[in-house]
């Protein structure tokens, strides 16, 4: 029934509004596919997407830095983004993150330091939604915002966990390191 109604009142904003430009079709189009939007009605979207704010990185420019307090979860819409961890012998380099992919998600629920930095290995479109933006829409919206929160929640479980293995992986190898090592 929710179908229903969603695809009626597409065809109507169709025939009685104006027709949405090819940019708006592809960012909604682009925000469907991510995790935070995908159970989330057309309209829904749309209303979302009017709280993102849209920004063009250069090469080698920071979306933000270590150490800062988190603001906003960035959605990586074009590009290709490191996330480097600073360490008494320079920068480790974590992970690469490219189109389609998003980083930064912890600063939706509190803005307690970054963990890791992200910069950008080349030029980069990325979308941000501030959690304080998304407060806001708390008010006007409650249901846009609780499916958010669910999809954060299985993203945040999912990398707990995959953080979790590496850590007992890499216990694991360094006790039989040790192991040999005493042998």
């Amino acid at each position: 029934m929710e179908k229903l109604k969603e695809n009626v009142n597409f065809y109507w904003d169709y025939f009685f509004k104006d027709v949405e430009s090819s940019e708006q079709v592809t960012r909604i189009k682009f925000l469907q596919r991510l995790p935070f939007f995908r159970k989330l009605s057309l309209r829904q979207v749309r209303v979302i997407s009017g709280h993102l704010h849209y920004r063009e990185y250069m090469e080698n420019e920071y979306l933000f830095e270590y150490g800062n307090p988190g603001a906003a979860l960035f959605l990586i819409f074009k590009g290709e983004v490191a996330i480097e961890v600073p360490t008494e012998n320079g920068v480790n380099h974590v992970a690469t993150l490219e189109s389609n992919s998003f980083l930064g998600e912890l600063a939706l629920l509190s803005s307690a330091e970054r963990t890791a930095g992200a910069r950008t290995l080349k030029p980069t479109q990325c979308f941000a939604l501030y959690r304080n933006d998304l407060d806001r829409l708390a008010d006007s919206s409650p249901e846009i915002c609780a499916e958010i929160y669910k999809a954060l929640a299985k993203v945040v479980g999912r990398r707990l966990e995959a953080t979790t293995k590496q850590i007992t992986a890499f216990k694991s190898s360094t006790m039989n390191k040790k192991a040999t090592h005493a042998a």
